[in-house]
């Protein structure tokens, strides 16, 4: 009798509630998303698996941005796309073809004869990369994220340029207003825009690091402010607002972490063995050994990595394994980051960041901390009951190239836009659902 009137209480009390909350009507607040536009490199135009292609631009941030914009008076977003699904990337190799298509997850075997799963893609030159080069003829756009693009590049009229003038740069070119003439930010504001998605300094650092430090260092922060004050000043002339985002540290990517500095692995058979083909030149040991790699200011024109130092995932892996590369033969410099060039990065991360907070200030613009983001996604982080985290392939986050995130990491981005779009100006933009967003399809 006692647990029957317990259990009529009960079902009496809850038949009794209801929720609450009410549904959560879309608003923009004090933003105003009626027509939005997006300027920046590699991340916000959906760069993936080492390619810009058509269904990664219409699931980019500005894209899953636009979609829900729309939700709280936002207007259409109109992308300079692609073809087609296999896209055009850059390898930046001088010795070999210019272009490569999006990788693909495949089976591949190594020089060991293991077949395993691995990243595959095409590489080609500028007679089949007609279709990716030719141009747009449209009126308007939105989209004006270009890939590699650093912020000096987005004021500079030569950067319009076709790639058969000399810019190793091709894609502004297709959708430039007026070749030689016009700029991405000129292009961007001749036209009326009432909210900005902004994301620079980005490419100034990782241009140089994906590269091996082999270019020009990155600008110093106090140039790195002077144009992104000028950029700044353009799009908020009219009135427009918008929103900013910081630059994540090196060691949440891997394409700088999957490959261990110190990943020559000896027995002390092989160790003793080496030690006197090179006349204990380094000493090999037991176990972890680093890697030998060019470096003009040591004795011989090459030493051995210590642990603080980077190994690049677009290093020769079979090389690796059968060719000797890193033990008789240093890696080249292109595939590494030296102790000097990490500490170069690091210092314009943290530059670069203080400079973008100092603006947001200035410009009352919020900022969305990508850099906090990606040390979390260190961690790992749980959405929907999913873990993602930054490891390479199974993390769920990153795409093929270990630098872009895949589709769905970019709908995660999108949402930490949102977040901080949502808290700065009062509104109510829903989250992405990133409904169509795809992760690392498997064979």
């Amino acid at each position: 009798m006692y647990f029957k009137i317990i259990l009529i209480l009960t079902l009496t009390f809850f038949s009794g509630c209801k929720s609450s909350f009410d549904d959560i009507t879309p608003g923009r607040g004090s933003a105003d998303f009626s027509r939005t536009i997006s300027i920046g490199g590699n991340f916000l135009s959906g760069y993936q698996d080492g390619a810009l292609f058509r269904h990664g631009q219409e699931r980019s941030i500005p894209a899953l941005l636009a979609g829900q914009f729309k939700t709280a008076g936002g207007g259409d977003f109109i992308h300079p796309l692609m073809p087609d699904d296999k896209g055009l990337g850059l390898t930046f190799k001088g010795w070999s073809d210019p272009f490569q298509g999006k990788s693909n997850l495949g089976y591949k075997t190594d020089c060991e004869g293991v077949t395993s799963l691995s990243p595959l893609k095409d590489t080609f030159g500028l007679a089949a990369a007609g279709i990716y080069l030719d141009r747009i003829v449209a009126t308007s756009f939105n989209d004006f994220t270009v890939p590699f693009a650093g912020i000096k590049d987005l004021l500079d009229p030569a950067f319009s340029r076709s790639y058969a003038d000399g810019n190793q740069n091709p894609y502004y070119h297709r959708f430039a207003s007026n070749p030689d003439t016009s700029t991405l930010i000129s292009d961007a504001i001749n036209q009326p825009f009432t909210f900005f998605i902004l994301w620079a300094g980005m490419e100034e650092i990782y241009n140089y690091a994906s590269r091996g430090g082999t270019t020009s260092k990155p600008m110093v922060s106090p140039i790195f402010e002077t144009y992104l004050d000028i950029i700044l000043s353009r799009l908020t002339a009219s009135g427009a607002k918008g929103v900013l985002a910081n630059i994540p540290d090196i060691s949440a990517f891997p394409f700088y972490t999957l490959i261990n500095p110190r990943g020559v692995e000896l027995t002390q058979e092989k160790a003793d063995s080496l030690n006197m083909v090179n006349g204990n030149l380094f000493n090999y040991s037991e176990g972890a050994n680093g890697f030998i790699i060019e470096d003009p200011n040591a004795a011989y024109g090459y030493r051995q990595m210590n642990a603080s130092e980077v190994v690049l995932l677009s290093v020769p892996v079979d090389s690796l394994k059968c060719n000797f590369l890193g033990v008789f033969l240093p890696l080249p410099d292109r595939y590494v980051l030296d102790a000097y060039e990490v500490e170069t990065i690091i210092k314009a991360i943290e530059g670069y960041n203080e400079v973008i907070n100092k603006k947001v200030e200035q410009f009352n613009i919020p900022v969305v901390d990508m850099n906090k983001f990606f040390n979390t996604l260190k961690v790992g982080i749980y959405i929907d009951g999913v873990e993602y985290n930054s490891e390479f392939v199974s993390g769920g986050f990153y795409g093929l190239d270990g630098y872009h995130p895949n589709e769905k990491g970019y709908g995660i981005l999108a949402n930490e836009f949102i977040a901080t779009i949502n808290r700065h100006y009062g509104s109510t933009v829903p989250l992405t659902l990133c409904d169509g967003c795809k992760g690392i399809i498997f064979p």
